[in-house]
């Protein structure tokens, strides 16, 4: 490959990236081949070509100062975030509490702090799986796709999983890319824990819910399916999020309202359901500022 193909593919490579809203990786091609071109002296419309590139990384570097300003977390204390933890946590089950304690850190916007309690579970082997897609969830709706990939990338240098959960999660990320138009290969696994056959055939599957869609009337009283993407999962308990302008589900979805028919959308099925509002908040931080996020318990048919 010549030095010019080799610039144009990486301006290829860098476009793509951008377009999935890898920011980091797309500004890395560009710098890549921005210096390529400033060192050959043989390609024409040098100046042109290097004020092209100049734009679009001066683009990226905006998008990356929206989206960290947009990210306005508040800053919590150690004792709040374990009052967080605990006074959310539902669950009998205490390895199922410790999840809902780290997705109620996430709830409540303090992303990173949830994300050390996430790979805590992942690294203690407390409900692995279920911590663990509970966090992708997370980076995928509130942080980026970027951040997903760069996860399972490090979960494959070091073994956290066994084979059969880490190809488990490929799948996952590999739904939701897939149901988001990200088009990204995921790295092979380098190194996994060996595989525990008797805590695999205690375990009991999960069914992964990935949306939910309940019909509700809109303002001339017609009825129609809406549908939420499924933010996190503890068993039969959903979180999903409502943007601010759908005020007429928001208004609906009281807590404590049944609903008789929901349809749940699974990455191998979709099933009839029905359920009830556990809890409603107003999302006052982060990308999702405005927003309304909900706790759903369903019942299968």
């Amino acid at each position: 490959m010549s030095e010019v193909d080799r610039i144009k593919s990486l301006v290829r490579e860098a476009d793509f990236y951008r377009s999935q809203g890898l920011l980091g990786q797309a500004k890395t091609k560009y710098a890549e081949a921005l210096n390529l071109v400033k060192k050959n002296e043989a390609i024409k419309n040098k100046t042109s070509v290097i004020d092209s590139l100049n734009k679009r990384i001066n683009a990226v570097d905006e998008k990356l100062i929206e989206i960290e300003k947009a990210i306005d977390i508040p800053v919590l204390n150690e004792d709040l975030q374990k009052l967080i933890s605990n006074l959310f946590s539902f669950s009998k089950d205490k390895d199922i509490a410790a999840v809902e304690g780290a997705i109620a850190l996430a709830k409540f916007g303090q992303y990173e702090k949830a994300f050390i309690e996430f790979q805590r579970l992942i690294d203690e082997r407390i409900q692995p799986l279920m911590a663990a897609e509970n966090m992708l969830r997370c980076q995928m709706y509130f942080i980026s796709p970027e951040r997903v990939f760069e996860q399972f990338k490090k979960w494959t240098l070091y073994p956290s999983f066994t084979k059969n959960e880490l190809n488990t999660l490929r799948e996952f990320i590999s739904k939701m890319f897939e149901k988001e138009g990200v088009k990204l290969e995921l790295p092979a696994a380098q190194l996994t824990l060996p595989e525990d056959s008797k805590k695999e055939a205690a375990s009991e599957p999960m069914i992964e819910i990935s949306s939910i869609g309940i019909r509700v009337k809109d303002k001339l009283g017609r009825e129609k399916e809406v549908e939420m993407d499924v933010t996190f999962q503890t068993g039969n308990i959903l979180s999903f999020i409502v943007k601010a302008d759908k005020t007429d589900l928001i208004n609906y979805l009281t807590p404590g309202i049944k609903i008789p028919q929901i349809q749940c959308y699974s990455f191998i099925s979709i099933f009839q359901s029905k359920g009830s509002v556990m809890d409603k908040k107003l999302i006052p931080s982060g990308p999702r500022k405005g927003d309304y996020a909900f706790d759903l318990t369903i019942e299968k048919l």
